[in-house]
């Protein structure tokens, strides 16, 4: 009698596994009459779906019907091919779907053109189908971000901004992927929660994929160390940065300190905002002249033979009578305007 019972019970237990197999969700079928209902058989059967976001998908999902009846009949085609090759790569409600679907809502309520989010349909399928979820899923989260408040990166710790007055289209490269290419001058700022700086009025292309931004043109002052944007600045050539850092290394830059030179200097600049240490990063910005001895024969009074760990006195001392320029202790025990001043000469 005991045998029977246990194998009865084996039996039930391949009947549930079978019948809850039957109810998960195996793919999108492709035809975009019944795609949203699809949408929603996914994310509704993932049992691990549930309490506050399975709520917010169900918002999500409303939002995304109003939007979904306002895209066009290729839009629509090629949605549904990028959610079948999505799935395909394991993307699933809790791991790439929510912020897809996210981003779709803010293209339709963006300004962007129905080519621009074509680009970024065709290069956004080219790249998934080659390459792995982990990158693409990121790239969609970048891609909202900028959508959603001009954000090229976004963390707990850095952020690389240019609000809602930069203007860009979105373009595929063969190689590199879905790029944003800022095509009007912007203010961009970079920082981290306790520093920040900014390129005013500058141009480029932000590639998703890499998470990089190659830009052209700009000017970024020394104004966050207390001195005039307008008197102390570099002009920037071309530039690359990774954006998962608030920092920028620039060559080739035109150097302006009104109050020391008449003419412009060329050389190479480099920022770095603090992450609120003391004593840590707070010598920057920094520019390093090509020509050393051209400034050191326009200020021959400054004493230029300093070691590291006296930069703030000895600067201090020697531009006191000049410039009137008394140190305080804070000033000799951090340097950071002695540092500045140094790098830039130096």
């Amino acid at each position: 009698m005991r045998k029977l019972i246990c194998v009865f019970g084996l039996l039930m237990c391949f009947l549930c596994i079978d019948n809850l197999q039957a109810q998960r969700f195996k793919g999108f079928s492709g035809n975009t009459d019944t795609y949203m209902e699809e949408l929603g058989e996914m994310v509704f059967s993932d049992v691990n779906l549930k309490g506050d976001l399975k709520k917010t998908y169900e918002v999500l999902l409303n939002d995304y019907s109003q939007a979904w009846n306002n895209f066009s009949v290729q839009h629509r085609k090629d949605i549904v091919k990028l959610s079948q090759l999505m799935f395909k790569k394991n993307a699933r409600a809790r791991s790439g779907f929510f912020e897809f679907i996210q981003t779709q809502i803010a293209f339709q309520s963006s300004n962007q053109s129905p080519e621009s989010y074509n680009q970024w349909l065709k290069g956004m399928q080219e790249y998934i189908a080659e390459h792995n979820l982990k990158i693409y899923n990121a790239a969609v989260v970048s891609t909202y971000n900028l959508l959603n408040g001009g954000h090229l990166y976004l963390s707990k710790t850095i952020h690389w901004s240019m609000g809602d007055a930069g203007g860009y289209v979105f373009r595929n490269d063969s190689v590199r992927g879905v790029y944003a290419e800022i095509n009007s001058e912007t203010d961009l700022t970079y920082g981290t929660v306790t520093d920040s700086n900014t390129i005013y009025g500058t141009k480029g292309r932000f590639y998703l994929m890499e998470n990089s931004f190659e830009g052209e043109g700009g000017l970024v002052s020394w104004e966050k160390t207390g001195l005039s944007v307008d008197d102390v600045f570099v002009e920037l050539d071309k530039y690359t940065v990774a954006l998962n850092r608030a920092t920028i290394f620039a060559d080739s830059v035109s150097f302006t300190n009104k109050e020391f030179f008449s003419h412009k200097l060329k050389g190479r600049f480099e920022d770095l905002c603090s992450d609120g240490k003391a004593g840590k990063d707070d010598s920057y910005p920094r520019f390093y002249s090509y020509k050393k001895e051209e400034i050191i024969k326009n200020n021959g009074d400054i004493n230029f033979d300093i070691v590291e760990n006296s930069q703030g006195l000895e600067f201090y001392k020697n531009l006191k009578t000049k410039y009137q320029v008394v140190p305080t202790k804070s000033q000799i025990g951090s340097s950071t305007l002695a540092q500045m001043f140094l790098q830039i000469y130096v």
